[in-house]
């Protein structure tokens, strides 16, 4: 193995695609401020790496340009976050199955603000008119009352509007993407100018997903456990009985999270799944005072 830092050796793991959730953590365990210089394959292996994997590991190191990516990272202001740091430690300590590494770009210190609400806002990606006349008027009625960072997806619709109308009233806004975070993987494509104008204004992007990745169908699914991981409440605003704003619920709920949902129309199909979740037990919000007083 190369001589390298501790530093490059994590973004080695990140990027590598045949390595465990639990493989990373115990490596990174067990690797934790210790010198990387040439190590053996028996070395790998006390690290934690797997007997199977060691040689393909090694020469997927040697054969992996590390440098163009690092320059390439460097130039899109890309940095990774990994399960060994300790901000990382107290945002995923209620995730199931958490990521072991977050890219991410723009001001990591929004994770770190004290006596915040940290309010995850999601809903359907073809949303009505009312959704997003609920989406401008909480936003803006809640950060004229409190301090607030949002949280979404970046995706069409209710995502796209939560971090527009954020940005309009000036909230910290974070977007947890399907995709890798290079310029030309955002998606969906027509938010590119979106994503840098939050990094611009003090927000976050944040992804699971290395760098390069597209997007891909099975990537929504498991980025919305992050987001509701990053909340403190999860607010669904409009969903259809298979939206997948239900699944970020359903995440909020295992993370021991509060769940908000807005009342739509019971005739009108693009509501059964928020209207459901009132049912279940989700707190209806009919004004953003609603929210503030479920706190006090």
């Amino acid at each position: 193995m190369k001589n390298i830092s501790y530093e490059d050796f994590k973004l080695y793991l990140a990027l590598y695609p045949f390595l465990k959730f639990q493989d990373i953590h115990l490596i990174l365990k067990n690797s934790f401020n210790k010198p990387f210089i040439n190590l053996s394959s028996y070395e790998l292996y006390k690290l934690g790496f797997r007997q199977e994997i060691i040689s393909d590991f090694i020469l997927w190191q040697i054969k992996f340009n590390l440098t163009y990516l690092k320059n390439k990272l460097e130039m899109e202001k890309i940095k990774l976050l990994s399960c060994s740091d300790e901000l990382y430690i107290n945002i995923f300590k209620e995730i199931y199955c958490p990521p072991p590494f977050l890219f991410y770009q723009g001001n990591l210190n929004i994770l770190n603000q004290k006596n915040v609400l940290f309010l995850a806002v999601v809903g359907s990606r073809k949303n009505s008119k009312y959704g997003e006349n609920v989406v401008q008027k909480i936003i803006k009625d809640l950060s004229d009352n409190i301090e607030i960072v949002t949280i979404s997806g970046l995706a069409k619709g209710i995502d796209t509007r939560v971090h527009l109308e954020s940005l309009k009233n000036q909230v910290p806004t974070i977007a947890v993407l399907g995709s890798g975070l290079f310029t030309d993987k955002i998606y969906p494509r027509e938010n590119i100018f979106l994503a840098k104008s939050i990094v611009n204004n003090g927000g976050l992007l944040l992804s699971e997903f290395p760098p390069y990745a597209p997007p891909r169908k099975e990537h929504f699914p498991r980025r919305n456990r992050i987001i509701s991981a990053l909340s403190r409440a999860v607010l669904v605003i409009e969903a259809g009985k298979r939206s997948g704003a239900l699944i970020t619920a359903r995440h909020a709920l295992e993370q021991n999270k509060d769940v908000f949902a807005i009342p739509g129309n019971i005739f009108l199909d693009e509501y059964i799944g928020s209207n459901r979740l009132i049912q279940c037990g989700a707190y209806p919000i009919l004004d953003y005072e609603d929210i503030i007083n479920y706190f006090n």
